[in-house]
């Protein structure tokens, strides 16, 4: 829920300050809710995913699955609602063709981000106590 609402305030205050030209406050974008049920998604394999014994292929299966999750259901929902493709198989091979550039940003970002909040929760869990959970040690 936390991961959610941060996502949703970021949304508000760059959908307001940053991308609004007009005077009206914009609660959500259009096509939200594709990017938003994929960090559900990705959020639920996250949370049911056995990394109590860490190893370095879970964390890069969830990785790339992750990328791969938020990368098909966020181009299957632009398809769906845009009016950019056609309404067939081949406007949604179209679609996806079209957004394998933007995919490598989300996959290097994913590889680069992950490491780095792993060593940011390890080092609160070793210096904080309230910061462990039983879902996820590092001894």
């Amino acid at each position: 829920l936390v991961l959610i609402l941060s996502l949703w305030l970021s949304d508000l205050i760059i959908n307001n300050y940053i991308y609004n030209y007009s005077n009206k406050i914009i609660w959500f974008y259009e096509g939200f809710y594709w990017q938003y049920i994929s960090y559900i998604i990705i959020i639920y394999i996250c949370i049911n995913f056995d990394l109590i014994k860490k190893k370095i292929f879970k964390v890069l299966f969830l990785i790339f699955s992750s990328s791969i999750i938020f990368f098909a259901l966020s181009n299957f929902g632009y398809w769906l609602t845009s009016e950019m493709y056609l309404n067939t198989f081949q406007g949604l091979i179209n679609c996806y063709i079209a957004a394998i550039p933007f995919y490598k940003g989300t996959l290097f970002g994913t590889l680069f981000y992950t490491p780095l909040l792993f060593i940011l929760y390890n080092f609160f869990q070793k210096r904080f106590s309230a910061s462990r959970s039983n879902n996820l040690i590092f001894k």
